[in-house]
C-alpha cells in the first residue's frame, strides 16, 4: 500500500520509537510503501507507527493515504431502517465502550473520548476492534465507505481494554465507565460494550463485581440501557457478563444461518445472523485502507445499541424530556420489526427478538 508523506519525516532503522537511528529523511509529498501498521513511542498523542516495505518505521500520522484508495462501496446502515425507526429531533446519548478509536475521517465528529483505564481523553485503539464498533453506530461517510446507524446521536467514546490491560484492569474500567455515567452524564441513554467475560473470570474478582452489579441497577433505574455481547454460536451455552444480567442488561448474539432455529441453554434477548460488517478500522487495513469486515455479535450489539437509541430518540421527542421505558416496552417496539427470514447482504442488518 503506498502513503504520502504530509510533513518532514525521518525513518528509524530497527525499532518504532524517535531515538532509534536515522536513514533517510522524506518531505511532504514523498511517496512510500506500507507494509502494515505497528504501535510504537508515543508521540504529538499517536503512539501509531508504519513499518516499510524495506523493514524500516514511520511514524504515522506523518502520513497520508491517497483519497482514491477509499473503497468503491457506500454501505448506509440506516437507510433500511428510516420508516420504522425514524430520528426524533431529541438525541439520546450512546456511550461505546471497546479499545478505543483511531483517527478516521469519517468519526472525527466524535469529539468526546475518555480513557477508563487511566482517567485521561487519550484513546488509541491497538486492535482495530473499538474503532469498528463506533463505525457501525456513528460514521458519518463523506463519498464512499460507511454511514452508521445514527451518527448524529451524542457519542461518547470510551476505552476500557488495551493490549496491556488485564481481566481486572478491564472490570474496574468498566465499574468507571459506569460511575462516570451516573454521576456527570446523564445524557447518556444507551451503553453499548462489545466486549465479555465468561462468569467464571467475572466471579474471581468479587469485589469489583459488586459493585458493578450495583451500579448497574442504579443506571437501569435511571433509564440507561446496557446493551452488550452474549456471544456467537455455542459460545451462547455458557454465561457471558455484562450480557447476561437479566432485567439489567439487552443480550445480544449470533448465529450461522444453520444455528438460527437452536435455542440457546440460556436466555438470549436478542438474536442475529453471524455475518460479516464492513464498518471504519485501522489506517493500514487492506484491501481498503481505513476499512474493514468483522464478523461476529459484537457488530450485532454495537447496530441493536443505535436502533435502541433511535427509539429513545422518538420517544424523547413525543415527550418533550427523558423517558424511562422498561426492557420490555423497548424490546417489544423492536419485536414489531423484526425481519424473518434472515436474507443478509452486507449493507443492511436483520434481528430476532427471543424474549419479548
Amino acid at each position: 500500500m503506498k502513503g504520502i508523506v504530509n510533513t518532514y519525516l525521518n525513518e528509524r532503522i530497527q525499532q518504532p520509537k524517535l531515538s532509534a537511528t536515522t536513514q533517510v529523511y522524506y518531505e511532504p509529498g514523498d511517496v512510500v510503501e506500507i507494509v502494515k501498521e505497528v504501535w510504537g513511542e508515543e508521540y504529538k498523542h499517536s503512539n501509531l507507527w508504519f513499518e516499510l516495505s524495506n523493514g524500516t518505521f514511520v511514524w504515522g500520522e506523518g502520513i497520508d493515504l491517497p483519497i482514491e484508495q477509499r473503497p468503491s462501496f457506500f454501505i448506509d446502515y440506516y437507510e433500511p431502517f428510516k420508516r420504522n425507526f425514524p430520528m426524533g429531533p431529541e438525541l439520546p446519548g450512546i456511550l461505546i465502550l471497546d479499545t478505543g478509536i483511531t483517527n478516521h475521517i469519517d468519526l472525527n465528529h466524535i469529539t468526546e473520548r475518555i480513557n477508563f483505564l487511566d482517567g485521561s481523553d487519550y484513546t488509541p485503539d491497538e486492535s482495530g476492534h473499538g474503532t469498528h464498533m463506533a463505525g457501525l453506530i456513528a460514521a458519518k461517510a463523506k463519498s464512499s465507505g460507511i454511514n452508521g446507524m445514527f451518527p448524529e446521536a451524542k457519542i461518547t467514546i470510551g476505552k476500557i481494554k488495551s493490549g496491556q490491560s488485564s481481566v481486572l484492569d478491564m472490570m474496574k474500567a468498566l465499574l468507571n465507565a459506569f460511575n462516570w455515567v451516573v454521576e456527570k452524564a446523564d445524557h447518556i441513554q444507551v451503553i453499548s460494550i462489545s466486549q465479555g467475560l465468561d462468569k467464571e473470570t467475572w466471579d474471581s474478582h468479587e469485589a469489583v463485581r459488586d459493585e458493578i452489579l450495583d451500579t448497574m441497577k442504579i443506571l437501569r433505574g435511571q433509564g440507561v440501557f446496557v446493551v452488550a455481547s452474549a456471544g456467537d454460536n455455542k459460545e451462547l451455552e455458557m454465561e457471558v457478563l455484562p450480557a447476561d444480567m437479566n432485567e439489567l442488561s439487552i443480550s445480544v448474539g449470533a448465529l450461522q444461518r444453520n444455528l438460527l432455529n437452536w435455542v440457546p441453554l440460556k436466555p438470549v434477548d436478542i438474536i442475529c445472523p453471524l455475518v460479516p460488517h464492513y464498518s471504519t478500522f485501522l489506517k493500514s487495513s487492506r484491501p481498503y485502507p481505513f476499512f474493514a469486515q468483522m464478523t461476529g455479535c459484537s457488530t450485532s450489539t454495537a447496530l441493536v445499541s443505535a436502533l435502541i437509541a433511535l427509539i429513545l430518540s422518538v420517544e424523547m421527542s413525543r415527550a418533550k424530556s427523558p423517558v424511562n421505558l422498561t426492557k420490555q416496552e423497548v424490546l417489544q417496539k423492536l419485536k414489531r420489526f423484526e425481519e424473518l427470514p434472515f436474507d443478509f447482504n452486507y449493507n443492511h442488518f436483520e434481528y430476532s427478538i427471543r424474549s419479548a
